[in-house]
């Protein structure tokens, strides 16, 4: 039986083993089984199971490392996440990922994706902090995929806010009661010669709309989104300015 060796990734800290046979895993907990007239061999592993497959011969050649099918392993769905299961090829690395996930890698794509690791970890304290370390990878993520978010929606505001100055222009609330949270309901609606546009405010994006009054008067049209866009894409170029000055002209000469 082999022994888990700590290897270090590019990020966080894994455990991995390589397995050649059955019984090779750490955690296979293969036993010697032995009978009268039999020739002793090892139980079947718990990690690394046998590979068996009603369409495919056991004297069939792995494409991949042109051992016998026999010679081979196999993961199940469940500990290794993937539809249907995974192979395990003789001198394959199994990865413990943090999740539980279980991983089989060849050894050219092992070598390429880890290195050993020299910081003097027994294998529970790896996978520990591993584990610990792949939790704050997703938190830096998500963190980094808010300040994304928060980057476009604000550069969306500020095109929305230009846009409001050169059309009649209003804010109102969304009503309460529904999925939108408080913080959301502001409503910037646009009248422009193809039709009304509106987008939701982020409260803390209300300043750049402080030119514009708050009105209950106006109300959505039910235009949807495709529809929006689809009003903007349809103004004539060049026709921005003498738009809105008509529209003031019309209503008495109030720009909103």
């Amino acid at each position: 039986m082999n022994e888990f060796q700590i290897v270090r990734r590019k990020v966080p800290a894994v455990l991995a083993a390589q397995w050649f046979k059955n019984g090779d895993h750490p955690e296979d907990g293969s036993i010697v089984i032995r009978g009268e007239g039999v020739e002793s061999f090892l139980s079947e592993g718990q990690i690394v199971r046998y590979f068996r497959h009603p369409n495919v011969s056991g004297d069939a050649v792995c494409p991949e490392c042109k051992n016998r099918m026999h010679e081979h392993g196999w993961i199940g769905q469940a500990r290794c996440n993937i539809p249907g299961g995974m192979k395990v090829c003789p001198g394959d690395w199994i990865v413990h990922y943090p999740a539980p996930r279980l991983h089989a890698c060849n050894p050219a794509q092992f070598v390429e994706a880890f290195q050993a690791d020299a910081s003097g970890m027994n294998p529970g304290e790896a996978y520990e902090h591993g584990r610990r370390e792949q939790e704050r990878l997703s938190e830096d993520a998500l963190k980094g995929l808010r300040q994304a978010k928060d980057s476009a929606y604000h550069e969306r505001d500020r095109l929305v806010a230009a846009l409001s100055k050169c059309f009649p222009s209003f804010l109102a609330r969304h009503p309460a009661g529904d999925a939108w949270e408080d913080d959301w309901r502001n409503i910037v609606f646009v009248m422009m010669p193809t039709g009304q546009a509106s987008w939701h405010i982020h409260d803390s994006e209300l300043p750049l709309f402080s030119h514009l009054l708050m009105t209950s008067s106006i109300q959505w049209d039910g235009h949807t989104t495709e529809e929006k866009y689809q009003r903007l894409e349809a103004l004539q170029s060049g026709s921005i300015f003498h738009a809105a000055m008509t529209a003031a002209v019309r209503k008495g000469g109030e720009l909103a």
